[in-house]
């Protein structure tokens, strides 16, 4: 949707654009606020072996925790909207005040701290995502989301320039009270969304449904191939990441430099993001399809990987972290997501929730348990960082050839 067709929508969705847009822009730039601190703490404190580790645990852990949200919030139904969203975020606006007052300065604490933002970005954007399914019907879904959506991408960015802004001189304390003050006024937000829209007894897909999935999977080529593209980028971009991380670490050992130097460039990588969704991904997926548009980002990191190789300095590796980020929540979501649509409908809820739950968290824990192996037994042993860039190397022979197969089936699927 354009920016221009605001002016196309009824008072009523006008109205339900702008809660549900303000209501996510808090929402990830309390996130985004919090991110640059949390990496920076965990690598002072820990080290660079220590963002393996903390990634692993939170791939195990935040599976369970998507489970018992979705059970509480079945329970919690009968409760008023804006009563589940202030009981939500009033306690993860508690947990920011602890570690404001506790500190983070050891690495146990590091640790904790790093698990519990990626629990608080999960809860809350499920959250957000019921709400806004349960306050919009499915034609005004089409109309609105797409603009509900860009108040996501701006609270990254303002996020993340936020932090970076003022991470050298702000302590990180005032930094973490601003961000639980932003979520202050969600329970008003939910509140004024008005009353729930009726459904009937569908209630999305949950655990039993998402193995179901398994089994569609496994009989189906074309969902193999979709299976492929998240578990190998999935991998691939772990990499990326650690490594840019440990050559940010060594030229930024001060806490304040590395969170203000995190924020800055995720800022622009968010705005990035921004610029290739409005125009790249438009192009590509009206004029070649999802087909060509699945295979921009793994030809990206083919040459920033061989970039990387020839000169493994900061500049490549932000160069990498640039194209993962950048491209990856603009063309490669947007066409990855595009697949699904001319599936049947238990294959749109139960082979995604299979793939989003259980395959996306299984490739961060094993790439997690990979660069953990890779700093216990190699490193020590003279292997250097590029080393890692062939694992990247080696996903991209198998993410490529099955990016151009889903591609293929799907312009079939969508002419059948």
């Amino acid at each position: 949707m354009r920016p221009s067709a605001l002016f196309d929508l009824s008072p009523d969705e006008k109205k339900k654009t702008a809660l549900l847009f303000l209501f996510f822009f808090l929402v990830i730039a309390a996130f985004w606020i919090q991110k640059p601190l949390r990496t920076s703490r965990l690598l002072v404190s820990g080290g660079i072996v220590s963002l393996p580790w903390a990634k692993l645990l939170s791939a195990l852990a935040i599976l369970p925790a998507i489970m018992i949200y979705a059970c509480l919030t079945r329970r919690l139904r009968a409760w008023s909207r804006a009563a589940l969203v202030g009981v939500c975020a009033g306690v993860f606006a508690l947990g920011m005040a602890a570690f404001a007052v506790i500190g983070r300065g050891t690495t146990a604490a590091a640790f904790a701290y790093f698990l519990f933002v990626d629990l608080f970005v999960t809860v809350m954007v499920a959250l957000f995502w019921s709400l806004a399914h349960e306050a919009t019907p499915p034609a005004q879904a089409r109309r609105i989301y797409a603009l509900v959506g860009v108040g996501g991408i701006l609270g990254g960015i303002a996020g993340s320039a936020f932090t970076g802004a003022l991470a050298r001189t702000t302590p990180p304390e005032t930094l973490l009270y601003t961000a639980a003050l932003l979520l202050a006024p969600l329970p008003v937000l939910a509140w004024a969304l008005g009353p729930r829209v009726e459904r009937g007894d569908d209630e999305g897909p949950g655990l039993r449904s998402a193995w179901e999935g398994a089994r569609l999977i496994w009989a189906s080529p074309y969902l193999l191939a979709i299976a492929a593209v998240v578990v190998l980028y999935e991998m691939s971009s772990n990499v990326v990441d650690y490594i840019f991380h440990a050559l940010a670490l060594s030229a930024f050992a001060e806490e304040t430099l590395l969170a203000s130097f995190l924020g800055r460039i995720n800022a622009v990588v968010i705005g990035a993001s921004v610029v290739f969704q409005l125009g790249l991904t438009g192009y590509v997926l009206r004029r070649r399809g999802p087909s060509d548009g699945l295979l921009v980002l793994p030809a990206a990191f083919a040459v920033g990987t061989l970039m990387f190789l020839a000169a493994p300095t900061l500049a490549a590796a932000a160069l990498l972290f640039f194209s993962d980020g950048s491209l990856h929540y603009s063309v490669n979501q947007t066409s990855k997501e595009t697949l699904y649509t001319p599936e049947p409908r238990e294959v749109q809820y139960e082979a995604k929730a299979f793939i989003d739950m259980f395959l996306f968290r299984s490739a961060k824990a094993a790439s997690a348990l990979m660069i953990a192996a890779f700093n216990f037994w190699l490193m020590p042993r003279g292997w250097p960082l590029r080393s890692l860039s062939f694992v990247i190397l080696f996903c991209l022979l198998l993410w490529m050839p099955a990016a151009a197969l889903a591609g293929r089936r799907f312009a079939r699927l969508e002419k059948s």
